[in-house]
């Protein structure tokens, strides 16, 4: 039996434990077995949804869900203080070193994804049809390319320069199974980057299964045209972004905006709005309740933020008092504003990464950016306003206005909800203007992660972690 059969088998059996084996380390001649790794289509869809492990642990909370928040300034620092990470400041001040723990991690983690699909694609490819179906192939391998793009995008927004379709610096893209033989390897420019994330989003788009509300955990067709619309707007590709997003918001599927705004984050997961998020289990959980990071960390809303968003309806719902025991007196202390998207008291409430309402603010901004039907844009805008409860609406006056109330609108829908409000300064240009001290847009990315840079000798580190 060859190398990377042993390897599928043993991530078969990660599916059901509590940690992923790391797909990139070496295994001993002796652990080798005579097992198939597929032999029925069940054992296939069993050995797909292990691609799926990474999301039960950090890589996919952490960094992921509040990060881009206090690199936009959203997040109040030194809030408690036995409990001041230095994961948090790094991020508030834009300076994410090689050493950061929580990029660490989702490095890793995301790494790990995108291998674990390489090596299923392998083995896939490697079955007969009698074993499985070429439809089902294609339909399994649709779902596990989505998986691959999601975390390649991620990785890519994280420590990439990814708003610049000329920057060399992209990501270390691995199309093909790894091991520890082949680790070094050299960044592909940020062009290359998308152009291998497109590729699998379009094939995933054709392929992969229909969506269904009862597995909006699981990647869908659906939801890769949502990733296409957000990856081609990250391109500054707004022809497609708009494409994307209108195919969406257009959908037979039956995902439409909830009538009442205040039951979006209530509902979560079994929201008709959400289109891919991360269903919890007992592993996940512990790390994505919510208080686990949040709670411990002692993540309030900035001056910032507060200033930002006070003054619409989504912030009396998305908001409450962050009261916690002092760690030196034990008695209970105000500390600020928590959101409740990312602070609540669910055990269950699962991260969102993409529901319908981004799909109405990438559509306007399209438009607006590309300074094309500015009316579809406002109108666009003003449905998540109507729906809000706010009674003014946004007029049709030029790009740069228009631009400026688009920023707004994502502030409020879409702030906390990985990342959307960082994102959107840095590909708007506007980081500046709401963190002063941020000129440098090398400041805008990541270190890439000190593991990486050991091991991988090729992978050329960002310039401003060049010490």
């Amino acid at each position: 039996m060859n190398y990377f059969k042993y390897i599928l088998i043993v991530l078969a059996g990660a599916v059901s434990s509590c940690s992923l084996v790391d797909v990139m380390d070496e295994l001993p001649p002796h652990a080798l077995v005579p097992e198939n790794v597929i032999n029925d289509e069940k054992s296939a869809d069993k050995l797909l949804i292990g691609a799926y492990s990474e999301m039960r642990g950090r890589a996919y909370n952490d960094a992921l869900v509040w990060a881009p928040s206090c690199a936009a300034g959203f997040f109040k620092e030194g809030v408690r203080d036995n409990m001041s990470f230095v994961g948090e400041h790094s991020f508030m001040g834009n300076e994410i070193s090689a050493s950061t723990t929580q990029t660490g991690h989702l490095w890793t983690g995301m790494s790990k994804t995108v291998n674990y699909v390489n090596y299923f694609e392998k083995a896939l490819a490697a079955t007969d049809d009698k074993t499985v179906t070429e439809e089902a192939k294609k339909r399994m391998l649709g779902e596990a390319r989505f998986l691959r793009a999601h975390a390649n995008l991620y990785l890519l927004t994280y420590f990439g320069y990814f708003w610049d379709m000329n920057a060399p610096l992209g990501i270390v893209l691995r199309k093909e199974a790894s091991s520890t033989k082949d680790l070094s390897k050299e960044r592909s420019s940020v062009k290359e980057s998308y152009e291998f994330i497109l590729e699998d989003l379009i094939y995933a788009s054709e392929h992969a299964p229909e969506y269904a509300s009862e597995n909006n955990y699981r990647g869908s067709r659906l939801a890769a045209k949502a990733l296409l619309a957000r990856t081609y707007l990250y391109m500054g590709n707004f022809e497609l972004a708009a494409k994307y997003a209108k195919a969406v918001l257009d959908n037979t599927d039956g995902v439409a905006l909830e009538s009442n705004y205040a039951e979006v984050f209530k509902k979560n997961l079994t929201a008709k709005e959400m289109i891919f998020g991360r269903k919890l289990d007992t592993e996940a959980k512990r790390y994505d309740n919510q208080k686990w990071s949040f709670q411990n960390a002692g993540l309030v809303l900035s001056d910032l933020a507060i200033q930002l968003l006070k003054d619409d309806p989504r912030y009396e719902l998305n908001t409450d008092s962050a009261i916690m025991e002092d760690y030196y007196t034990g008695e209970e202390k105000f500390y600020g504003m928590k959101t409740l998207k990312t602070w609540n008291d669910k055990a269950d409430f699962g991260t969102v990464f993409i529901r319908l309402a981004e799909m109405h603010l990438i559509y306007a901004e399209a438009l607006i950016r590309s300074n094309q039907n500015l009316s579809e844009a406002a109108d666009m805008i003003n449905i998540l306003r109507e729906r809000a409860g706010r009674t003014d609406r946004v007029a049709v006056t030029n790009q740069s206005t228009m631009q400026e109330e688009l920023l707004n609108e994502i502030f409020h829908e879409l702030s906390f909800e990985i990342g959307h409000e960082w994102y959107a300064m840095v590909r708007m240009n506007k980081v500046a203007d709401f963190k002063p001290a941020i000129t440098d847009p090398n400041r805008w990315v990541c270190a890439i992660p000190s593991a990486e840079i050991s091991y991988n000798i090729l992978a050329r580190q960002n310039p401003y972690y060049i010490r």
